[in-house]
């Protein structure tokens, strides 16, 4: 290469010169916005121009493409609910473990609320003179602990307190045998609690120490009542029966005599019939309201005395029911010749007595029985229409 580039001495090369050649018309392009930026280019002169030359010597910028995204139809609103995942403060949130202070808050536990729901009861309105709103029996959730936690659960109780569980449900085994034994319905619940509370003690399972301690509080309580229910029993029940008797004969002494017109003229007072219509089924209803009173009266006591759960602090209750049983006996009359009045009262149940339409006797007694023998189901009947209507008290 230095050979054929050397130039023999005392020779100066000939140069030729580099000029500026402007392209004519007809071989210069239209100028566009790139071409105007790009610098000018330098050509040998001897070297013909062409608009492909000055294309291939312009600075050009590299283009990027995007190749097209296709996306489908948006799902509905509630798919997207459902299907959408959750949010990073849904990963970093964990709920804590259920307390004992949600117990005492009144808080109900998520697995427990089932059987809460499932063992509630009826309104008090459907139970009889004794029957009132139940609490449901509680159940502790399920609580995992490590075997640290377990063992130091199990050294604060101790071996003494573990033993004394023991021997308090072989007690109450006993207990149940000696007082109950003869009631299978309340000897297989008593056994039940005493067998769930000697499970735990056993398997040593100290989280649940004391729902072993309230299945035996449970026991003890129950067998408290059956005791009681035997004493209460044995002093009221021969004097409340002589009190539903009494009442009974009384009512059906009346129903006799109604058929009398000596006895209908002296007890009807002077000018009623006219208010009430056919004062004959007036007083007839209140009759049977009072009889279903004494069926519901001797009916209870003879429930709660067999179930062992007779309590006398019902007994004004006993007392009053033959009572209630005539008012509701007059109601339920009264409630039909409303709707007579009204035009609201099919003609099915109505009955032509000559002078006065009434209505049939054979649909207003056997109504007014069953109000009296549930009379506490038709006051909390009334009770939620008075307030349906007049609205409930703030008090």
């Amino acid at each position: 290469m230095a050979n054929a580039m050397s130039v023999p001495q005392g020779h100066s090369p000939k140069i030729t010169p580099l000029r500026r050649i402007t392209p004519s018309p007809q071989q210069t392009p239209s100028p566009s916005p790139k071409a105007s930026e790009a610098e000018p280019v330098r050509v040998k002169a001897d070297l013909p121009i062409t608009p492909a030359i000055e294309t291939a010597f312009r600075p050009t910028r590299p283009t990027i493409t995007t190749p097209p995204t296709t996306r489908g139809p948006l799902p509905p609103l509630e798919a997207s609910w459902d299907e959408e995942p959750p949010s990073e403060e849904a990963f970093l949130f964990k709920a804590p473990p259920p307390q004992m202070d949600d117990l005492v808050s009144g808080k109900s536990l998520s697995h427990a609320s089932s059987r809460v729901r499932a063992s509630s009861l009826a309104s008090p309105g459907t139970y009889d003179i004794q029957e009132r709103e139940r609490i449901a029996k509680l159940e502790l959730p399920e609580s995992s602990l490590t075997q640290q936690e377990r063992q130091q659960l199990l050294e604060w109780l101790g071996a003494e307190r573990l033993q004394q569980l023991d021997g308090e449900i072989s007690d109450l085994y006993q207990g149940v045998t000696d007082q109950v034994g003869e009631n299978e319905d309340i000897a297989t619940d008593c056994y039940n609690q005493l067998l769930k509370a000697r499970d735990i003690v056993l398997r040593r399972d100290a989280a649940r120490i004391p729902q072993a301690e309230y299945y035996l509080e449970q026991v003890q309580a129950r067998l408290k009542r059956v005791a009681e229910s035997r004493r209460g029993a044995h002093k009221y029940a021969w004097l409340i029966t002589l009190w539903g008797f009494l009442w009974g004969f009384v009512y059906l002494a009346l129903l006799i005599l109604l058929n009398h017109r000596w006895f209908h003229d002296l007890i009807a007072p002077v000018g009623l019939e006219p208010v009430v219509g056919s004062l004959d089924i007036f007083l007839r209803a209140m009759v049977w309201g009072g009889i279903g009173g004494v069926v519901a009266v001797l009916y209870s006591l003879l429930r709660h005395v067999s179930q062992r759960d007779f309590d006398p602090q019902y007994n004004l209750t006993y007392v009053a029911k033959p009572f209630l049983g005539l008012v509701l006996g007059a109601t339920v009359y009264m409630s039909f010749q409303l709707l007579l009045t009204l035009s609201l009262l099919p003609s099915g149940l109505q009955a032509d007595s000559g002078t006065l339409t009434t209505v049939t006797p054979w649909i207003v007694y056997p109504l007014a029985w069953a109000s009296g023998f549930k009379e506490n189901l038709i006051f909390d009947l009334l009770d939620r229409a008075i307030k349906g209507i007049f609205g409930k008290s703030e008090s």
